[in-house]
């Protein structure tokens, strides 16, 4: 090396430098020479080499077309597919909503036969009026208890 060379990578110095800034190098037993020595390895190994254009530029407005049919084409592919996984995913949780309707309606129904079975407690009564939102929005009506009653009686 001519002294008009420069030095690739780091120097001594610098390595120097930069393990007393980052002492958890030093902690992993690493000195100035063996970094040192994976700068010169990685310094010695080829550069890879810039990757060429994924396509090359059309030649013609018809070859231009062409590029953007097929490319919109595989687009729209995906989309679809992607469509489809979002309708299965919804109509999954659709079912879980439904199955959670379900579930909640039943125990209202269950609490209701523990509790007052007959409901002839007047604070059951106003309990039920003031949830009737709710429980409308499970689906519960007066004719699932009675169905639940007869269940009972069997």
């Amino acid at each position: 090396m001519s002294n008009d060379e420069k030095p690739r990578g780091p120097t001594e110095e610098i390595v120097r430098k930069l393990l007393a800034m980052n002492p958890h190098l030093r902690g992993e037993g690493q000195t100035t020479k063996d970094v040192m020595g994976l700068v010169a390895k990685n310094m010695a190994q080829p550069q890879a080499a810039p990757e060429p254009e994924l396509k090359a530029a059309a030649k013609s407005l018809g070859q231009a077309f062409d590029a953007i049919i097929a490319e919109h084409a595989a687009a729209t592919a995906e989309l679809a597919k992607q469509r489809a996984a979002l309708k299965a995913f919804t109509e999954t949780l659709e079912a879980q909503k439904k199955a959670a309707l379900v579930q909640a309606c039943q125990r209202v129904v269950e609490a209701i036969m523990r509790f007052d079975r007959d409901l002839t407690e007047r604070r059951h009564q106003v309990l039920l009026e003031q949830e009737k939102a709710f429980l409308s929005s499970i689906g519960f009506t007066a004719q699932k208890l009675v169905e639940a009653e007869r269940k009972l009686k069997r």
